[in-house]
């Protein structure tokens, strides 16, 4: 893979998961939220 690609694929990885350069992760923002409160 391409220094490009590993680069994206790491950016990716931390939005989801990990320290977000953004702030808080996809994963850290639905951290308290149940299936009940996601159906609404």
């Amino acid at each position: 893979m391409s220094t490009e690609c590993n680069r994206i694929a790491d950016l990716l990885a931390s939005t989801v998961n990990g320290e977000a350069w953004y702030g808080d992760s996809i994963q850290e923002i639905l951290e308290d939220v149940t299936a009940k409160k996601a159906r609404g």
